[in-house]
């Protein structure tokens, strides 16, 4: 299997390709591991329009941290500097989060972006406390 065109398909792939994952109907997470560290991925599909003909889309996110650690005007300035992904907030927690198509959606590219938000995720996450933190600004 090399490509996704839907839901279904996902859930499919996560089992053939052997990852460590919980799956529903509308939602599946992925225990997503990278250079020895874990995080885990949340996996939903997201359909553009409540119409039945309507395209899906998958939203992949990890959660980064409580909405109360950050500042949110600096949270909102980061957006525009992020390489994948954006910032957002859900149910009282900050995510990393990135929409893609599922029309079409090869699993090479599924795997580069959980990949991505993962290390961009390690990165902002838990900032150092150092000068020069790329992303320290952001945390109270």
């Amino acid at each position: 299997m090399t490509e996704l065109s839907c839901w279904s398909d996902l859930l499919l792939y996560l089992t053939v390709a052997r990852r460590r994952y919980q799956g529903t109907p509308e939602l599946a997470v992925v225990d997503y591991e990278l250079a020895n560290r874990r995080s885990l991925v949340f996996l939903r599909p997201v359909p553009t329009s409540p119409a039945p003909d309507a395209s899906t889309w998958l939203s992949l996110s990890v959660q980064l941290c409580s909405e109360r650690e950050l500042v949110m005007r600096a949270a909102l300035v980061t957006n525009l500097v992020l390489r994948v992904g954006a910032l957002g907030v859900t149910a009282g927690k900050v995510v990393l989060q990135q929409t893609l198509p599922f029309g079409g959606l090869l699993v090479v590219h599924l795997e580069q972006a959980m990949g991505s938000l993962v290390k961009l995720a390690h990165e902002i996450y838990r900032p150092t406390l150092r000068e020069d933190d790329p992303y320290g600004y952001m945390y109270r």
